[in-house]
């Protein structure tokens, strides 16, 4: 298995760990290792905080030992607010 092919696995995982767990709040895809993430501007506007630190402990909690980086793109649906985030190896080099 190559490290490419290693990357889109986790980035497809994460994304359907991240499907189930914010049900309702927003859009999420998977494309070439990065996983999108499209919400309401409400959302983004009273709850991206909090919705942060979830994302984090849910992706520490399933996916603790890490091979790859992953980019994670939030984005709100009227396309005025845009963040990106890297979610880091655990792996040392």
């Amino acid at each position: 298995m190559t490290n490419d092919r290693c990357d889109f696995q986790l980035a497809q995982a994460i994304s359907t760990c991240l499907e189930k767990q914010l049900e309702g709040q927003g859009r999420i895809s998977c494309l070439q290792g990065k996983v999108f993430l499209t919400l309401r501007q409400s959302c983004v506007d009273s709850t991206l905080g909090s919705l942060l630190q979830q994302i984090y402990y849910s992706i520490d909690k399933h996916y603790p030992s890490r091979h790859e980086d992953v980019l994670l793109l939030i984005k709100d649906d009227t396309q005025q607010f845009d963040l990106e985030v890297k979610i880091w190896n655990t792996e040392e080099i």
